[in-house]
């Protein structure tokens, strides 16, 4: 699964880069030059909304963008399963060690491959991107005999003591930072009836690596390759 990732993640990238090459027009040829979305994650790594995305793009030319991004996710191990405690009706996760947030400032080009008609249509563009991946690690935190405290393996044998999920900002203050670097490639697919206003999804594969091994769960070996498929719903403007 991973060497198809980046397999196609390489393919995507040769292809972005030659359309750039190869593209003529001007800036004058578009109805705007630049552009601002908003939008809403959902991935393979997290969970019910994996995160948030805003993303600013200026024209190159009629067919291409330089884009600026920046994406914060939540990261999950597939392993992990929610668990209802039957004393205090409460959930937790069994055996989760850490939070893995990830925040992407990710640089790309993006090339129009087919054009929205003046009123109506869609339009389908493809993105390749690179850059850092910033890494917050923070405890995952249990109420263990009436205190939110992070779960050790070693210390919380006795599953009968925990109440629950312990309160997630307290671990917050305990994060530390792991950084990497992020490639991101995906195609854009916009609705609407005008050029000024925008909607869509975005669908591709995210991949960060880590210099240092993550581990998430008590007994599963770290990792320094997370990779991820996603889709994001985005509205935006243009000008």
């Amino acid at each position: 699964m991973r060497n198809t990732t980046l397999l196609i993640l390489v393919c995507l990238a040769a292809i972005s880069f030659e359309s750039v090459a190869q593209s003529s027009g001007s800036k004058s040829d578009l109805p705007y030059t630049k552009e601002w979305l908003y939008g809403i994650n959902f991935n393979t790594n997290g969970g019910l909304i994996g995160g948030l995305m805003f993303k600013y793009g200026t024209a190159i030319n009629e067919k291409n963008f330089h884009v600026l991004s920046i994406e914060a996710v939540n990261v999950k191990n597939a392993k992990e399963r929610r668990a209802t405690i039957v004393a205090s009706g409460r959930s937790w996760i069994p055996e989760k060690t850490n939070y893995l947030y990830a925040i992407r400032p990710v640089y790309g080009i993006e090339h129009i491959f087919f054009k929205k008609a003046r009123e109506k249509g869609v339009q389908v563009s493809g993105l390749f991107g690179l850059g850092p991946s910033i890494g917050i690690v923070s405890p995952y935190m249990i109420e263990y005999e009436g205190r939110s405290v992070p779960y050790d393996p070693d210390i919380h044998q006795d599953f009968s003591r925990i109440s629950g999920a312990g309160i997630f900002t307290d671990g917050l203050s305990k994060s530390k930072f792991e950084i990497g670097a992020a490639s991101k490639a995906s195609l854009f697919f916009e609705f609407g009836t005008g050029n000024r206003s925008v909607a869509g999804f975005e669908v591709g594969m995210t991949v960060d690596y880590y210099g240092n091994k993550i581990g998430l769960m008590n007994k599963v070996p770290g990792e320094n390759l997370y990779s991820a498929g996603f889709i994001t719903f985005y509205y935006g403007l243009r000008r």
